[in-house]
């Protein structure tokens, strides 16, 4: 059986996380904020193949973040319940768990880096695009 004093690390862990996963929420809001803002300049360059990947794929983060606090939340109340006893069955079920969840959310991270940089990507094109024809303008 895990020690009060550890169930209080978990939970201060599991807070933590969600803490994370609120600037994360942010993130992802300002991420598809730059996709709306140079979505049509994107379009004039024919990068639609890329702008539905990277709307997608945002989409994709934005639902999984959902999930994933929703389930954090979840696993905090189950944190409080382990340390007060309630559960009479091994805590074996919540470690295995435990474990799941970091691994979701390790996954999270990565599928978020590659969102983030594909984003970014293409308005750095956009972007480069426009420098050069202000330059040949010029």
């Amino acid at each position: 059986m895990m020690e009060t004093n550890t169930w209080e690390n978990v939970f201060h862990q599991t807070d933590s996380q969600l803490n994370n996963l609120e600037f994360y929420t942010d993130e992802v809001r300002f991420l598809d904020k730059i996709m709306g803002d140079y979505f049509a300049k994107m379009l004039k360059q024919e990068k639609l193949p890329e702008i539905r990947k990277a709307m997608d794929d945002l989409h994709e983060i934005n639902r999984k973040l959902r999930e994933i606090k929703e389930e954090l939340k979840n696993h905090q109340k189950e944190i409080v319940l382990l340390r007060e006893k309630v559960f009479d069955e091994s805590n074996q079920w919540f470690l295995e768990k435990n474990e799941k969840m970091n691994k979701d959310l390790s996954a999270f991270y990565l599928n978020y880096r590659d969102a983030k940089s594909e984003t970014y990507n293409l308005v750095e094109h956009v972007l480069h695009q426009e420098k050069m024809k202000k330059l040949i303008l010029a």
